[in-house]
């Protein structure tokens, strides 16, 4: 499941660092390189958007897996609206999260 969070989290991420109404100010490098090559962070969202669903389905099975990640999609961009635009949200962030709940998924 973390592994499943972690990919559609990064889905997300990619989305977001493309809209143009996003504010991506050269002080975070690696989103303004996201941000001004949209083809390619498009077509990278769109791969990690297909292995979310295929993860989900492996997991959960078809109907359970597409609810759990519309679900799951809806909760990662609503706080990435909310915390994104106060530069709360960075993928040094996302990285700790995950790695935190991977192990107490381990764990557990």
């Amino acid at each position: 499941m973390s592994l499943l969070i972690l990919v559609t989290s990064i889905a997300c991420f990619l989305a977001y660092s493309t809209s143009k109404r996003a504010v991506i100010t050269k002080e975070t490098k690696l989103l303004f390189w996201l941000h001004s090559n949209s083809k390619i962070t498009k077509i990278t969202t769109i791969v990690f958007f297909i292995l979310s669903t295929v993860f989900a389905i492996y997991a959960l099975g078809i109907a359970a897996g597409i609810l759990t990640l519309f679900i799951l999609v809806m909760l990662v961009w609503s706080l990435l609206v909310l915390l994104a635009p106060l530069q709360i949200v960075n993928y040094k962030l996302l990285l700790a999260i995950i790695l935190i709940s991977f192990f107490l998924e381990q764990t557990l």
